[in-house]
């Protein structure tokens, strides 16, 4: 969904969902587009798919402070912090 605030609302809707630790934690996470794409579509940029997660899920780990992953996770976020790239070398051989 495109819409922060109208996935959050249907996340919220979402009977006992206001039960979990990850609501009353405010652990709420929507992914962007390309955010989304990184972790549900399989192909070469995918691993950087577990690697938004685990900064999501640790980001202390990567010299990240909790405060420093927003609840939205748009495709500029990703590109400064996860930074996906092909990083292909051709060789001439």
């Amino acid at each position: 969904m495109g819409n922060y605030t109208a996935t959050l609302q249907a996340i919220l809707s979402i009977p006992g969902i206001n039960s979990t630790n990850a609501v009353r934690e405010g652990h709420i996470y929507v992914l962007g587009n390309f955010a989304e794409s990184l972790i549900e579509e399989p192909g070469p940029l995918s691993v950087y798919g577990a690697l938004l997660l685990a900064m999501i899920l640790h980001p202390v780990a990567f010299g990240l402070n909790s405060t420093a992953i927003p609840h939205y996770i748009s495709a500029q976020w990703v590109n400064q912090y996860v930074k996906p790239n092909l990083n292909i070398a051709l060789s001439n051989g």
